[in-house]
């Protein structure tokens, strides 16, 4: 799998109302506002409508399939936007930041804070010898100094992340485990879309070493 595939927070285009017609596995419907303006979060079923505006997350290997849209939750569970026709550009931008970011906050406040529940938090990177090997190696080979200097020492080193590339407006980030208040704040530090890179922690220290150097020790008291 690639970087490019690796996407927490998805967005997909509705030109019109939908209705679900399976679900395998747990998806939550988190943008309904009450009368209060609160957020509301609730459990998707089969036969609810899905409309453009809605914010959905879903569990790990939970698919949702409505009327020819069809949304995974991938192994580590995804936040999905659904946006109206007149809304999608062909990837997020900068300019969808401050949107991502209160997506996000929504998540954060409804499924994390009120049902204990971090849908990006069900993995915490490669486990196979294998699949940290190929990790570690595509982090390695792609990691880009210059930009990588982009996310400022304190907060990559408080989130224990490191940028290794841009593409366009996004930033491919390696991190060890993900959550969504980890993706709001390198989202917020950066100003553009993150695209979650997962590797373990050796790897991780290695790369932190390679950009912002050995970490000094800190004087005693």
């Amino acid at each position: 799998m690639t970087w490019q595939g690796m996407r927490f927070v998805d967005m997909h285009r509705l030109d019109r109302p939908v209705r679900v017609d399976a679900l395998s596995g747990v998806a939550w419907r988190v943008n309904n506002e009450d009368d209060d303006h609160a957020f509301v979060v609730s459990h998707l079923s089969v036969g609810e409508i899905l409309k453009a505006g809605e914010k959905i997350a879903l569990e790990a290997k939970s698919v949702l399939e409505a009327e020819g849209l069809e949304l995974h939750g991938g192994r580590r569970g995804k936040v999905f936007v659904l946006l109206g026709d007149n809304e999608l550009r062909g990837s997020p931008s900068r300019l969808d930041v401050p949107k991502l970011l209160d997506d996000l906050a929504a998540v954060e406040a409804q499924l994390v804070a009120r049902v204990g529940i971090d849908p990006l938090s069900m993995q915490n990177g490669p486990i196979s010898e294998f699949d940290r090997a190929v990790a570690a190696d595509f982090a390695r080979q792609n990691l880009v100094l210059e930009e990588a200097a982009i996310l400022p020492e304190r907060v990559a080193r408080a989130q224990r992340a490191v940028v290794l590339f841009t593409s366009g407006d996004a930033a491919c980030v390696a991190v060890t485990e993900l959550s969504v208040a980890k993706m709001r704040t390198l989202m917020e530090a950066l100003g553009r879309p993150i695209n979650p890179h997962m590797v373990d922690l050796p790897t991780l220290d290695l790369l932190d070493q390679l950009v912002y150097g050995p970490q000094k020790a800190e004087r005693p008291s």
